[in-house]
């Protein structure tokens, strides 16, 4: 039975807060080497820009964060 998006989703959700820190982190750490290889933080970011389309997160968070951790990366 394959696993559909709109079970995954509510899942991702549950992490609150730690979800954006996730994101952030993503977003810092793709201006390292080799970790900017295995983990494209742009990936990260869209696929949270897909999360705030469908409403499972806040939009001005996860741009405060994208933005912090970028800077900081």
């Amino acid at each position: 039975m394959p696993i559909s998006i709109d079970q995954i989703l509510p899942s991702l959700a549950a992490f609150g807060m730690l979800a954006y820190w996730s994101i952030g982190l993503a977003a810092a750490l793709e201006s390292f080497i080799l970790i900017g290889l295995f983990l494209p933080g742009t990936l990260v970011v869209d696929a949270a820009g897909f999360l705030v389309q469908r409403g499972f997160l806040d939009f001005s968070a996860l741009v405060r964060f994208v933005a912090i951790g970028s800077i900081v990366g």
